[in-house]
């Protein structure tokens, strides 16, 4: 990690000390999934989320979602820089997906 904003690390609240130049993306990553536990997290399936997520990382070219089992879900986009670094942007698109749902719900009303 090379840098973060405020919001980034107030939705991480719960690895926040790891949102800080010179963590590995791996290490963040590991203590996302223990700490936070993506939704379709379960013990013996952990390992090979966290080695998709990694591959995903190293590809950097991907928009994906990512849902926690919170209920909160985010949209991570990754890019490569010129320089071969990576960018992920990520935004919270909880309400956006829940009023989707109710209005495919409201649609299949009328």
């Amino acid at each position: 990690m090379v840098i973060c904003n405020r919001t980034f690390r107030d939705i991480h609240a719960e690895i926040a000390e790891l949102a800080v130049a010179g963590t590995a993306f791996e290490d963040f990553i590991r203590a996302s999934f223990a700490r936070v536990r993506p939704a379709a997290s379960v013990d013996e399936r952990q390992e090979a989320l966290i080695q998709e997520r990694l591959a995903r990382h190293q590809l950097a070219d991907s928009v994906f979602e990512f849902l926690y089992d919170s209920g909160r879900i985010d949209q991570v986009h990754e890019r490569r820089t010129p320089d071969g670094g990576i960018v992920t942007l990520g935004r919270d698109i909880t309400n956006l997906r829940k009023a989707e749902a109710e209005l495919r719900q409201s649609e299949r009303r009328f």
